[in-house]
């Protein structure tokens, strides 16, 4: 038999002892018991040690904000896993620990053997990208982490996923709006010189005009040339709006009152067969803007989605009061009036969805648009100081949202840029 007991120093400290005994015959003493004791207090004490840290390390392990998983090498198997890790796949422990494979959350098989191929021959892994699917099917962009260790005499990896889908929205909406700005620059460049030669060319047409030696035909030529540069003039005032530098005259408007005038407009330019619903909040704050540009958003807004539907559908207009603390949706914080026009369309796709406010970008057949709309209502709502954005589907409609600033009596009028 054999034991471990504690026992006191003769200097006070309680140290560890490990017993063996076993009973011996002897012929002189006859049976006697022999015993061996042997001082284990180190042994002990670093025992208590490790346990302790183990059960430090897995706390660790189990709070870890970090998806978190320990995989087995030699068949892919999830030997552990944390909360968190078990929050982004969306399933029980039961139903991951010892019976679901890495193909189960990472799909693409591509990249589990690039990750794989990178453990094994550095050991570790940093800012790695795969694609992780939870159970289901919303796909999530992960950067991941992992090194080899072995466990109980096997090797495994222990892997953390980290979600940045929100980041890379946002990265890719900031180039978004980068873009727009050096498009924007460039086209106000471009409209300012362009209506320099407009000019020109409409006063030289009108003092030909006042010819009278000129022929009935020479005249309609030059009806045709004012009616042209008119019309080309209207073009670069667009692209004037969508580089914001087009003079506004701002004021107090009650957009219930706005909208529900301007709805009597729609409904009869949208036709009969589109249906136009208004969602608006009571109470529904004021806001700053140049009511003729603000009619130009509502109504251009409100053609793209008939077009949209191909003249039948419904067009919903909804705004609600949000107080932005610190968003990516808004160039500040404050308040804001957050205008929503959906419409029961073809929808869109991605490609479609991310040029959609580039100026002369259109899906229309050639003669039937611009590709100025827009682009125009995107430059205006961001001279007013707020924000558009669209989400859409192909099939399933499309949700333009603006978020346009509350008014604020004490703060000063915009300066009109200069032309």
């Amino acid at each position: 038999e054999s034991g471990i007991f504690r026992f006191r120093h003769a200097l006070g400290e309680w140290r560890y002892c490990e017993t063996a005994g076993k009973a011996v015959h002897d012929d002189a003493a006859g049976t006697v018991l022999v015993i061996h004791y042997r001082d284990v207090t180190e042994s002990v004490r670093n025992r208590a040690e490790m346990e302790a840290l183990t059960e430090r390390f897995s706390r660790i392990f189990e709070l870890s904000p970090l998806a978190t998983a320990l995989i087995r090498d030699s068949d892919g198997i999830l030997t552990e896993a944390n909360a968190a890790f078990l929050a982004l796949c969306g399933c029980e422990r039961d139903e991951v620990v010892a019976k679901l494979t890495t193909e189960a959350f990472w799909p693409i098989e591509e990249e589990r053997r690039a990750i794989g191929q990178a453990i094994r021959a550095e050991g570790q892994v940093h800012d790695f990208p795969l694609r992780f699917r939870s159970r289901t099917g919303r796909e999530y962009d992960t950067l991941n982490f992992a090194e080899t260790m072995l466990v109980n005499g096997e090797t495994c990896v222990l892997g953390i996923a980290v979600d940045v889908t929100d980041r890379n929205a946002l990265e890719q909406r900031l180039l978004q709006v980068e873009k727009l700005d050096a498009i924007a620059r460039l086209a106000a460049g471009v409209a300012h010189d362009f209506n320099n030669v407009l000019g020109v060319i409409k006063l030289e047409a009108g003092v030909l005009g006042r010819n009278s030696s000129l022929d009935a035909e020479a005249r309609e030529g030059l009806a045709e040339i004012v009616t042209a540069t008119d019309r080309a003039a209207r073009m670069t005032r667009q692209l004037l709006a969508f580089g914001r530098s087009q003079a506004v005259v701002q004021a107090r408007i009650d957009l219930r009152e706005a909208i529900a005038e301007l709805s009597s407009i729609l409904r009869p330019l949208l036709g009969h067969a589109v249906r136009v619903d208004l969602d608006l909040s009571q109470g529904l704050w004021p806001i700053r803007a140049d009511s003729a540009q603000l009619d130009q958003v509502l109504v251009n807004l409100a053609l793209n989605a008939r077009d949209a539907m191909q003249g039948k559908g419904v067009v919903t207009i909804r705004g609600r009061n949000e107080t932005f603390a610190n968003d990516c949706l808004v160039p500040r914080p404050g308040d804001y009036v957050v205008l929503t026009i959906t419409d029961t369309g073809s929808g869109m796709d991605e490609l479609t969805r991310t040029r959609i406010f580039e100026p002369f970008f259109t899906t229309k057949a050639p003669g039937k648009g611009t590709g100025l709309g827009l682009a125009t209502v995107h430059g205006i709502v961001v001279q007013h100081g707020g924000t558009i954005t669209v989400e859409s589907e192909p099939g399933a409609g499309a949700t333009f949202t603006i978020c346009w600033p509350r008014f604020d009596a004490a703060a000063p009028l915009p300066l009109a840029p200069h032309p």
